[in-house]
C-alpha cells in the first residue's frame, strides 16, 4: 500500500503542494521539529512529535549545510533581517554528553547560517558561570547564565536577538523566559508541562482527513488510531480498567482492518504518557488482560514522565509495525523540519527490540545516510537499507502534514 500512496502523491504532486501551502500559511508551522514515523507496508504513520528537537548531531553535514541556509532565510522572514544574535536554551541535564553533543551541532548549523549564536541557561545547577563543557564526541561547549535587564534577554553580556528553545518545559516555563519582550521560538506553551499528545494527534488526524479527500485515500492509512484516558493512578491503578478496555477496542479494530486487506499484520496498542518525550513511558501490549497483569516496577516506571511529573493521562496508540531496516537491523525514520519543509533525518536502529516495540530506548543507534539530505535522490543514498525514494516522499508528507498539526496546536493556544 505503501508504492500506491507514493502513486497518488506523485500524480497529485502540485494539489497537494498548494494544500500544503495554504494550510501552512493559516496555521504557521513551529520553526523546527522532528518526528518519528512507522510503516508496516500496508500504513505509514507519525508516532512521535517533538517541537523541541534534539538529536542534531545525528543528521549528516550536508543536511546541516542545506538546513542553515533555509534556516537563514525563515529567520529573515520572521524576525527581519536586523536579527542576529540568537541564544539556544537548552535543557538542564549537563551531564548527558549526547545531549551536549546536539547542542554543539545545533550551534554549529546556526552559525553556519552567518549568525551569532551562544548557549543561554539559567540551570540552577552550575555554580560558577560560564561553565565549559565536554561533549561526547570532546568538542566544548560554553553556557552562559541567560539575564534579563527592562524586560530584553542578555548572556555573556550581550543583548539576545532571538532565543531558540531546545527545552521542552516538561516542568514549566522559567519566570525569566515568561516576562520577557525577546521573542522566544517555539513557544514555551508548547511546552509538555501543558501540551497534549491526544491534542495533537487530533489535529493531525484532522489534515489527514483533508489530504485523503485530495489523494482519494482512506485516512487511516496516514494516521495512528489514538484515544486518550485521563484521570489515571498508576499506584491505586484508577483508570486501569479503562485503559485495557481501550487497548482491546483498538487491537479489535485494526486486527479487523488489516484482516480486511487480507493482511497478517499482528497487532498491539502503545500505551503512552500523554505528556513528554524521550521515548519514557512507551510500551506496546497485547491485550488489555496483559496491560493489568503490569507488574509494580513497571507501574512505577509508568507513574513519572519527564521531569519527575506524575504521570495521570495516557494516550492508547494503534501500534505500527516498523518494516524498515538497516542491514539486518530493524530501524525506523526520524525526519527534522524547518517549518514544513523536511530537511533530514536518520534512521534510529536498536538491537534489543523487535519491530513492534518502542525503538527509542536503550540500545538505539542512528545512521543519518539513508535520509540526508531529504529531498536528492541520489543512486548510492539507500545502500544498505531497504528505503525506496518514493517512500521517503510520502514519510516527507507525514512529517510536513505533522508540522501543519503542530500549528494547528500553537494557535489554538492563541500565541
Amino acid at each position: 500500500m505503501i508504492d500506491v500512496i507514493a502513486e497518488k502523491l506523485k500524480e497529485k504532486r502540485p494539489e497537494v503542494d498548494r494544500f500544503i501551502t495554504s494550510m501552512a500559511a493559516k496555521y504557521q508551522p513551529p520553526i523546527y521539529s522532528s518526528f518519528d514515523i512507522r510503516c508496516n507496508g500496508h500504513k505509514a504513520a507519525v508516532v512521535d512529535p517533538n517541537v523541541f528537537p534534539a538529536g542534531f548531531n545525528n543528521i549528516c553535514l550536508s543536511g546541516v549545510r542545506l538546513a542553515a541556509t533555509l534556516f537563514l532565510q525563515i529567520i529573515h522572514k520572521r524576525f527581519g533581517t536586523e536579527t542576529n544574535t540568537i541564544a539556544i536554551y537548552p535543557e538542564d541535564h549537563t551531564k548527558n554528553r549526547f545531549y551536549l553533543e546536539n547542542l554543539y551541532a545545533l550551534q554549529e548549523l546556526i552559525q553556519g547560517a552567518g549568525l551569532n549564536c551562544l548557549l543561554a541557561s539559567t540551570n540552577p545547577s552550575i555554580e560558577s558561570w560560564p561553565a565549559e563543557l565536554k561533549t561526547a564526541d570532546d568538542h566544548k561547549v560554553t553556557l552562559h547564565r541567560l539575564t534579563a535587564e527592562d524586560n530584553r534577554l542578555s548572556a555573556a553580556g550581550r543583548e539576545i536577538d532571538l532565543i531558540l528553545s531546545n527545552n521542552d518545559f516538561s516542568t514549566g516555563i522559567p519566570e525569566l523566559l515568561q516576562n520577557t519582550s525577546t521573542p522566544v521560538v517555539p513557544t514555551p506553551q508548547m511546552g509538555w508541562h501543558r501540551r497534549s499528545k491526544y491534542n495533537h494527534f487530533q489535529k493531525q488526524k484532522q489534515v489527514f482527513k483533508k489530504l485523503g479527500e485530495l489523494l482519494d485515500l482512506d485516512p487511516w492509512y496516514l494516521y495512528p488510531q489514538t484515544h486518550e484516558v485521563s484521570g489515571v493512578d498508576f499506584e491505586s491503578k484508577e483508570g486501569f480498567e479503562e485503559i485495557a478496555t481501550t487497548i482491546d477496542e483498538i487491537i479489535a479494530e485494526t486486527g479487523s482492518r488489516y484482516r480486511k486487506l487480507g493482511a497478517d499484520e499482528p497487532v498491539k496498542a502503545f500505551v503512552k504518557s500523554d505528556q513528554g518525550t524521550y521515548g519514557m513511558n512507551v510500551y506496546p501490549f497485547s491485550s488489555g488482560k496483559e496491560f493489568l497483569q503490569l507488574n509494580r516496577s513497571r507501574r512505577d516506571s509508568m507513574n513519572r514522565r519527564k521531569g519527575g511529573e506524575k504521570n495521570t493521562s495516557v494516550i492508547v496508540q494503534e501500534g505500527v509495525r516498523t518494516t524498515n531496516r538497516v542491514e539486518d537491523l530493524i530501524a525506523e525514520p526520524v525526519l527534522y523540519c524547518l517549518e514544513q519543509t523536511p530537511i533530514c533525518g536518520f534512521l534510529r536502529t536498536n538491537k534489543e527490540q523487535n519491530d513492534l516495540e518502542n525503538l527509542n530506548a536503550r540500545g538505539m543507534a542512528f545512521t543519518p545516510e539513508n535520509l540526508c539530505p531529504l529531498f536528492i535522490d541520489q543512486a548510492d543514498k539507500n545502500v544498505g537499507s531497504n528505503l525506496t525514494q518514493p517512500q521517503i516522499e510520502v514519510y516527507k508528507l507525514l512529517a510536513t502534514c505533522g508540522t501543519i498539526a503542530c500549528g494547528m496546536e500553537i494557535k489554538e493556544l492563541n500565541l
